[in-house]
């Protein structure tokens, strides 16, 4: 199952990709992290991203582009994407999925997911934007 939520953001791809690719602000913006760093070889793909509890996600999507740029981040039970698209109608759009692997699931179908999601998204909005 994907769970997924999106936000329009009113920057440039390149200030709100840079934004996105510093571990340094992840604490600002997604409160799953509390500090974070990049690991090599690689410092994006194929790199991890060590997380203050140890854990590690192997980043196993990478895409940088003037219209379309993501990454993800992969761990044993989940693969999550942060994904910027530069669209014509609307602008800049951020997006966060998430999507369960190795039988697990949602217990709630995604709800509190996709409410932390929202959060997330609204706090990299006034992040990014006061850059």
């Amino acid at each position: 199952m994907t769970v997924y939520q999106e936000i329009n953001l009113d920057v440039s791809m390149e200030t709100a990709w840079t934004f996105l690719l510093n571990p340094q602000n992840w604490e600002q913006w997604w409160s799953k992290i509390k500090k974070a760093k990049w690991l090599y070889p690689g410092r994006f793909f194929p790199g991890y991203v060590k997380w203050e509890n140890g854990s590690q996600s192997k980043v196993t999507g990478f895409v940088a582009d003037s219209r379309k740029s993501f990454i993800t981040l992969e761990s044993k039970f989940e693969a999550i994407s942060f994904k910027l698209t530069d669209t014509f109608a609307s602008g800049l759009e951020f997006q966060i999925a998430q999507e369960t692997k190795g039988g697990a699931s949602f217990s709630d179908g995604g709800t509190a997911t996709r409410k932390a999601f929202q959060e997330a998204l609204h706090k990299f909005k006034t992040a990014v934007e006061k850059k």
